[in-house]
């Protein structure tokens, strides 16, 4: 008997029988790793079928398009958890607060009602901000201290504020703040509180300018992927800044709309 302790259940409109065949499968409660694309031709309490019989062993799962799961009820032990389609707002926040243990948590959007949930294992963080974070900290953030990677694209973040994530998340090696709004005031708060940052995305901020980037180069000496791209205030100012400070570390970077490797960083350009 196959015995692999990762099988994985995709589940989509493929499956046309009222009966799934995973249902005639002896070890369905090792299944670790679940996929749900579109089911919307699929009877809900057939897909909810499938967690029921395996829920308590998923640790990973990935959600396209599928808004009666009931993921929260019988899937307790998720580790990684991938929303890329909207999920209503009980929903979401249900699942979260059923795997108190996860670790990452990717969103195709973050709204604010999930801010206040607590996620103390959280290790990996990525979504798209449909807000503009107030002068709060949200919860949300400020338990996760095991936090090792952040990326957030769009909405924005107050000076103090993102000070304060960088300051309560000792441990974080990537950061990704895209389109986020920031200028040069807001990245002195990066090597000050974030100083074990290796892998930086600042893509796409239009307030930054090669001062900015001179703060960031200077000061971040564990930095090995840098990501400048469409921040278009920048000059050759910067590569030059990046060239001087960055030669030791740095492995690869992203600006204008070019990857340079490291032996080529002293002729890196802007290009617009």
């Amino acid at each position: 008997m196959y015995e692999s302790p990762e099988l994985v259940l995709s589940v989509n409109n493929t499956v046309t029988e009222r009966r799934p065949i995973v249902w005639r499968w002896i070890f369905t409660k090792r299944i670790k790793v679940a996929h749900f694309y579109d089911c919307t031709n699929i009877e809900g309490d057939v897909v909810n079928e499938y967690l029921r019989l395996c829920g308590c062993s998923i640790q990973f799962v990935t959600v396209y398009i599928h808004e009666d799961l009931q993921l929260a009820m019988y899937c307790r032990n998720i580790k990684s958890l991938t929303f890329s389609t909207l999920f209503g707002r009980g929903s979401c926040t249900d699942i979260l607060l059923s795997n108190p243990g996860l670790e990452e948590l990717r969103l195709v959007k973050l709204s604010d009602h999930i801010l206040g949930i607590a996620l103390p294992k959280l290790k990996v963080f990525s979504s798209y901000l449909s807000f503009d974070v107030s002068d709060s900290f949200p919860p949300f953030l400020k338990s996760a201290v095991c936090l090792l990677k952040l990326e957030l694209t769009g909405g924005s973040f107050p000076p103090h504020l993102l000070a304060h994530c960088l300051y309560n998340c000792p441990h974080l090696k990537s950061l990704g703040l895209i389109n986020c709004r920031l200028d040069d005031v807001e990245l002195e708060s990066i090597p000050i509180y974030g100083a074990s940052i290796a892998n930086l995305n600042l893509s796409n901020n239009q307030g930054i300018t090669d001062d900015g980037v001179l703060t960031i180069v200077s000061q971040l000496k564990l930095l090995r992927t840098l990501c400048l791209e469409c921040c278009t205030r920048l000059t050759n100012l910067s590569a030059r800044y990046i060239a001087e400070h960055c030669t030791e570390s740095l492995e690869v970077l992203h600006i204008g709309h070019y990857s340079h490797s490291q032996e080529k960083l002293t002729h890196a350009s802007i290009y617009r």
